[in-house]
């Protein structure tokens, strides 16, 4: 809460202050509550406006990552439709992530969504997805 005050409310800071948030409930089993949280980072985040600055500012984009790994638990949880949009989003955030740590941050935020994807019969996008998004760009 105190740097969800710290950021000013400004947009970036303020996205990455909630996915923390929602992380770290996440982690102390507060899963409803992180949901509720990412919901709100969601309503404010745009990646073709936020992503660069935070990848700038803070070197990968935890709102994206944050999002991709809340899908990964809805899945493990049986929440398979909450789980797939979840995935829709990142993967519409992953051509937003440019500059410094770009290829690094779109392997984090895919890892997640790998398996969610793949349990739905999907493995065959997931896997081209990785090749155009890190794969090949890593490789450059």
């Amino acid at each position: 809460d105190n740097f969800l005050r710290a950021t000013n409310h400004q947009q970036y800071h303020h996205c990455i202050a909630l996915a923390m948030q929602a992380d770290v409930m996440r982690r102390q089993g507060k899963h409803e509550e992180a949901i509720v949280v990412i919901e709100e980072m969601k309503s404010i985040y745009d990646p073709g406006l936020h992503s660069r600055a935070i990848l700038k500012e803070y070197v990968k984009d935890h709102c994206c990552e944050t999002v991709a790994v809340i899908a990964n638990w809805l899945s493990q949880d049986g929440r398979i439709e909450e789980a797939m949009k979840l995935c829709d989003d990142v993967i519409e955030a992953l051509p937003e992530m440019k500059g410094t740590g770009a290829v690094q941050s779109k392997y984090f935020a895919l890892l997640p969504i790998c398996r969610v994807m793949t349990e739905q019969g999907q493995a065959k996008k997931v896997l081209d997805l990785y090749r155009d998004t890190v794969e090949e760009p890593a490789a450059k």
